[in-house]
């Protein structure tokens, strides 16, 4: 195959490098991509979701699937201590985490990915955020609240 790009899609196109088209050439060359992606799937975050407001007094259900070389998952919330997952034996691991009570805003999640040595073969980070309940006042809570003087509170509006 020449280093120079050539115009028919063939010689540069897809996931796998088909130098001919050829019926022995077929199977392909693999190029980087497809070693980058085999490995960015060898851990799939299911849940939280990315940008999803999650109650802070709930639990949230962590869900992950994973590759076969996987064999221990951990998590971290917001850069705190690592937790294990419980898995399945099958690629699928899961458990539940609760964010603190004062929890506001943008949360981080880092996963990692470990494979039979321990060893770390990939992390990654999902972002959600921390659904706060607005409090919703009766229409009269205002108008019907008394001072110290008894007279009726009425807040400046300007």
């Amino acid at each position: 195959m020449s280093e120079i790009h050539e115009d028919e899609p063939w010689s540069w196109d897809g996931i796998l490098g088909i130098p001919t088209d050829s019926k022995k050439d077929m199977e392909g060359i693999p190029r980087q991509i497809y070693n980058d992606i085999t490995l960015f799937n060898e851990g799939v975050i299911i849940e939280p979701k990315a940008n999803h407001p999650y109650k802070v007094a709930e639990r949230i259900p962590i869900q992950v699937y994973t590759a076969e070389n996987i064999e221990g998952v951990d998590f971290s919330l917001n850069g705190g201590e690592w937790q294990a997952l419980e898995g399945s034996g099958h690629g699928w691991w899961r458990g539940f985490f609760q964010l603190p009570k004062l929890a506001r805003h943008r949360q981080r999640l880092t996963v990692r990915f470990l494979d039979h040595m321990g060893t770390e073969r990939i992390r990654k980070d999902i972002s959600f955020l921390a659904a706060v309940r607005r409090i919703t006042w009766p229409s009269d809570f205002w108008t019907s609240r008394r001072n110290q003087h008894g007279e009726l509170y009425r807040p400046n509006h300007q």
